[in-house]
């Protein structure tokens, strides 16, 4: 699983105690394998900074380029996942990804 958190693409971050917990109780509870990502924020980072941030996560499992990724990810089975903003990234990236 792919995970893009929220915050209005100004605020928050994987390390934020909400998603924090919400990822390690989905790891844990469906034992599978979470990327999150920390995509950069705006205002230092204007549009597209963070949807470019999410891609390269995506082609980083894809490729599997983390030792942990080829052991225990199944990129046919990866699903991409966000909160807030990170669900809007998540839809566009979708769209972009399909078309």
């Amino acid at each position: 699983m792919v995970f893009a958190h929220g915050g209005e693409f100004i605020l928050l971050s994987t390390a934020t105690p909400q998603f924090d917990s919400f990822l390690s109780n989905t790891a844990s509870s469906l034992r599978v394998l979470v990327v999150s990502v920390e995509y950069r924020l705006a205002p230092e980072h204007r549009l597209p900074a963070a949807y470019d941030d999410v891609l390269e996560a995506l082609y980083w499992v894809k490729d599997k380029k983390d030792e942990w990724v080829t052991k225990y990810g199944d990129v046919s089975r990866c699903i991409i996942m966000g909160e807030s903003a990170g669900a809007t990234l998540r839809t566009t990236l979708d769209y972009v990804l399909l078309s």
